[in-house]
């Protein structure tokens, strides 16, 4: 593979083989057709049970006649919706790349819950409209209600490790904004001259972490 081709992630299936494209896939309501297709796509190109892939993204994105921003979208909402579930492969404590696992059924019900679900939520909310609708739905199926309060807010800051740098996101509100930090606890501040505001450390959820 080479430097221009850099791969999209590592793809395992966990699911019955015979059946490549799930009923319920197709008929989520939640799934624009071209994240169907992008899940389909990385399914079809499975050869044989127990195949993990590769793909790269100029391979998915001709496949899927997607652009890479919408490909990369599109993954966001598949894990989201449950479909898929990111992680990092390591070797010997080593993290080498992105993992994910492909289901052959909405696992959102047992993963929406979790930390590692609402930290990913969270980070989603600053790329844009699609993931961030995506992150309120599936926060208002599963009563997440500090994430749904998240999700409608006018404005969101976010801070680096070190502090100093913010990302917000359009407001029509001049007055209050909605920190995110790492922890569940959301509340609203008033800003002040000085940009006071808590933190995020975002980290991507996984299956295997850098040994210490």
């Amino acid at each position: 593979m080479s430097a221009a081709e850099p791969a999209a992630g590592t793809f395992d299936y966990v699911g019955v083989w015979q059946h490549p494209i799930p009923t319920a896939l197709v008929l989520d309501p939640r799934l624009l057709p071209s994240e169907k297709l992008v899940w389909i796509v990385l399914r079809v190109t499975m050869a044989r049970p127990g195949a993990v892939i590769t793909p790269t993204y100029d391979y998915l994105t001709a496949a899927c006649s997607l652009a890479r921003p919408t490909l990369a979208k599109a993954i966001k909402v598949l894990q989201l919706t449950g479909w898929l579930r990111a992680g990092k492969r390591s070797t010997d404590g080593w993290v080498e790349s992105n993992s994910y696992l492909m289901y052959d059924q909405d696992h959102s019900a047992t993963y929406a819950t979790s930390i590692e679900f609402q930290e990913f939520a969270r980070s989603c909310l600053l790329h844009g409209e699609r993931l961030r609708s995506v992150v309120e739905a599936v926060a208002t199926k599963f009563e997440l209600l500090e994430l749904v309060r998240l999700a409608r807010s006018k404005k969101i800051e976010l801070l680096d490790k070190s502090g100093s740098k913010k990302i917000e996101l359009p407001s029509s509100s001049k007055n209050e904004l909605l920190v995110i930090n790492r922890s569940s606890k959301i509340e609203p501040h008033r800003q002040t001259p000085s940009g006071t505001a808590g933190r995020l450390n975002p980290t991507k959820p996984g299956f295997a972490r850098r040994a210490p």
